[in-house]
């Protein structure tokens, strides 16, 4: 059987089962198919899953130090994502079962283990675990998606009290939200009974998603409204939070479903009183389901049957049954030995299952009596089909991720280079009428730059790519970028441009919320022609509301929503030239990961206001990477940086001798090369040490620029001041370059942002 590739830790206080354990494993895996550490107490298993994370948890309820769930919530509230398997004994199954309720994912019986028990019980708890981090993405899109539906959305506490209530709820059901705050979905609504709240209670205390509860509700006047909500829980770093979901008046529905109960049980009657007979077989071979039909072919009562293993009841030879080692699928006619010894004759159809990570899980059996010539297989192939193309849609989203990855850098490369020759030419005494044309050149430049920016981060949004990562920081130095990034814009078009200063210390991700307030600003700017655009920041109860105001030329009602689509555009007549419609796009996008929402106020001819809210900390502050970098005031003088000695790497010609004459023009000594290897032999050719390295971050080969820098820093001069290029603009690639301690720049590159850098690091 395949390796485990687990990383388990055994808590288990008897030295005896957790030897009958390692055994149990070693004979079905081999000591090479997994790791395990031993615990022999709750406090012996924190401190291990403090020192080195395991992979998986196999927990006993019953510990000298700790008895019953107590072991498995301090577990959980130490590692709240770790995936945890409980050991019981016979007589402890209810607790157990109260286990999986409380978050575990599955559980053993001390008693009835086996190696491939075993073993697939540990995978199968880690598949789970997996597709419960797969909820908590979703849970980032919910509310977007609420947003555009036509339902209302609401959100509670951690003790589930309402917290929100959108208007669509007054707009959809003529209830006030503001007077259902405060208080539980049984307190707003008792009439429900306990058939529909004891439902909610069950999934509120497992913490699972509950989906069209429907229940009644009483207005003020004569009417009786009929609601139905759905809900998921909400976990902020690893921590219940509460619950989120959509509401929606389901009146008309119920008046209709009441009309269609009948012909529904009218339905269900026809379908078990159908002739094929049903049964679902564990990997083991046994039966775990069976309908009427297969109980009664086979002569035994359903819940008789499960436990069983059918090819005891069939008699055909075991090489073709489900539980054998050869290939099950396919069809076979055979005999069944009902219970009372009489025989039928009937065609077998077996689809072997798979799960997702392609693991045989079992076998689904299909019992037709050879009188019934009508079968069943479509609806089986249908489900394979759907299956296929989900997976197919999986792998193309992958490679559409990656294909813009790759083409952004390869683009970045061509324009990288003509920003410098552009450079160059301005430099160079030219006619008078040139310099227009290089300057909208220039232009034409940046815009695709900002372009192909947009389309890259939405690519990685859409895709699942970026992942926030929150922490405390001060708020002041985002500010600061901002004023630094867009003063010059607004100074161009004469405009008033204010950033508030604020001392907060705030709790976000600061990469996704700078890429957010970047990306109001530019948009304020853009389409405000006069007057001004002012950054605000004000204090609101635990947190701090965030607000871009501009006196541009508002937005109309009608388009207040679409604008945060992907590639919607307001038409503004011919001359527009506002982009491809993704800058509003990506701002809901990095806040709906970031869970907080972008508010809009806007009137058409005197302005707008977009505002979002972020959590005030009292943390320590944390470093981070900025986004938005802060351009140098131009200095048509230019720096000069006379004898200075560079070493400038890059596989890219064009880009090395554009570089190399920026450089130059600057007064530096520049020594270039087009790889790793001839700089090493350049800078033992010339016995001179360089002052500062410049290179590209990946070159052919694979060769990285942090790898020559640590190279020539061992070497020849340790602390060798050195700038990295990329045109790769992800967040991974700046935290790399980070953690080498080295400063990153992109492609294509600004020279004045190029001289800044260089100057401060020679002043250093």
């Amino acid at each position: 059987m395949q390796g485990l590739s687990q990383d388990i830790l055994l808590v288990e206080d008897s030295p005896g089962d957790a030897r009958l354990f390692r055994e149990l494993l070693i004979d079905e895996v081999g000591r090479d198919g997994f790791r395990m550490r031993d615990a022999r107490t709750l406090a012996e298993a924190l401190q291990r899953i403090g020192e080195q994370r395991p992979d998986m948890v196999v927990l006993d309820l019953s510990l000298p130090d700790s008895f019953g769930l107590d072991a498995l919530f301090k577990i959980q509230s130490q590692d709240a994502l770790l995936p945890i398997v409980v050991l019981t004994g016979n007589e402890d199954q209810a607790m157990a079962l109260r286990a999986v309720k409380a978050g575990a994912q599955d559980f053993l019986v001390k008693q009835e283990l086996s190696g491939r028990l075993l073993v697939k019980t540990l995978q199968y708890a880690r598949e789970r675990k997996h597709n419960e981090a797969r909820l908590r993405v979703s849970e980032a899109r919910f509310r977007s998606l609420a947003e555009l539906s036509s339902d209302w959305y609401w959100e509670q506490d951690a003790a589930h009290r309402l917290t929100y209530l959108s208007d669509g709820l007054l707009e959809k059901s003529g209830v006030s939200p503001a007077a259902l705050l405060g208080r539980r979905w049984d307190e707003v609504s008792p009439g429900g009974g306990d058939a529909v709240w004891g439902a909610l209670r069950v999934a509120l205390a497992s913490r699972q998603p509950f989906q069209d509860l429907a229940f009644p509700h009483a207005t003020d006047g004569a009417e009786t409204l009929h609601i139905s909500i759905s809900g998921v829980p909400i976990f902020e770093e690893g921590s219940f939070a509460g619950y989120r979901g959509l509401g929606k008046d389901v009146s008309s529905r119920e008046r209709a479903a009441a009309q269609l109960r009948g012909s529904e049980e009218r339905f269900r009657r026809m379908l078990d009183t159908g002739r094929d007979g049903i049964l679902m077989l564990g990997a083991d071979g046994l039966i775990s389901f069976c309908n009427r039909q297969a109980a009664s072919l086979l002569g035994r009562e359903a819940l008789e049957l499960q436990g069983l293993r059918l090819d005891e009841m069939l008699a055909r030879e075991p090489s073709t049954g489900a539980s054998s080692g050869h290939d099950p699928q396919g069809e076979h006619g055979v005999a069944v030995r009902r219970a009372d010894g009489s025989i039928v004759f009937v065609m077998e159809s077996l689809y072997p299952m798979a799960g997702l990570d392609g693991v045989h899980v079992g076998t689904l059996a299909i019992l037709t009596d050879l009188t019934v010539h009508k079968q069943r297989e479509e609806r089986v192939r249908e489900l394979a089909a759907l299956a296929a193309q989900k997976s197919e849609a999986e792998r193309v989203s992958h490679a559409k991720s990656r294909f813009m990855a790759a083409v952004s850098h390869d683009l970045r490369q061509p324009m990288h280079a003509l920003g410098l020759f552009i450079d160059d030419l301005k430099s160079a005494k030219l006619p008078e009428r040139v310099y227009p044309v290089l300057d909208h050149m220039e232009s034409a430049l940046h815009s695709t730059q900002s372009l192909l920016d947009s389309i890259l981060i939405m690519s990685r949004l859409e895709t699942g790519m970026i992942a926030p990562n929150f922490m405390a920081f001060p708020l002041e130095p985002l500010l600061a970028r901002l004023r630094a990034a867009f003063g010059p814009t607004a100074r161009q078009k004469k405009l008033r441009f204010v950033v508030a200063s604020s001392p907060v210390t705030i709790h976000s991700d600061p990469a996704l919320l700078e890429r957010v307030m970047a990306n109001l600003v530019s948009n304020a700017l853009r389409y405000t022609e006069k007057g001004g655009v002012i950054v605000a920041c004000r204090p609101d109860g635990p947190d701090v509301r965030l607000e871009v105001w501009d006196s541009g030329i508002g937005i109309p009602a009608e388009h207040q929503e679409a604008i945060f689509r992907e590639f919607y555009r307001i038409e503004r007549g011919e001359d527009d030239r506002s982009g491809l419609g993704l800058g509003l796009a990506i701002v809901r996008s990095c806040t709906q990961l970031l869970g907080c929402a972008v508010q809009l106020r806007s009137v058409p001819g005197r302005g707008s206001r977009f505002s979002l809210r972020v959590a005030l900390s009292e943390a320590r502050q944390e470093p981070y990477l900025a986004v938005v970098e802060a351009v140098a005031p131009d200095d048509p003088a230019g720096a000069r940086f006379d004898g200075l000695r560079v070493l400038l790497i890059d596989d890219d010609a064009l880009i090395l001798e554009g570089t190399r004459k920026l450089l130059e023009r600057w007064g530096c000594h520049v020594i270039s090369a087009l790889s790793g290897a001839q700089a090493d032999a350049l800078i033992e050719h010339q016995a001179v040490l360089p002052d500062l390295v410049i290179s590209d971050l990946r070159l052919d080969d694979g060769e990285l620029g942090t790898e020559i820098v640590a190279r020539i820093r061992r070497r020849y001069r340790p602390g060798l001041p050195a700038v990295l290029v990329s045109g790769d603009t992800s967040l991974q690639t700046a935290r790399f370059v980070r953690q080498h301690g080295l400063t990153l720049l992109y492609k294509p590159l600004a020279p004045v942002r190029l001289r800044t850098v260089i100057g401060k690091l020679c002043s250093e």
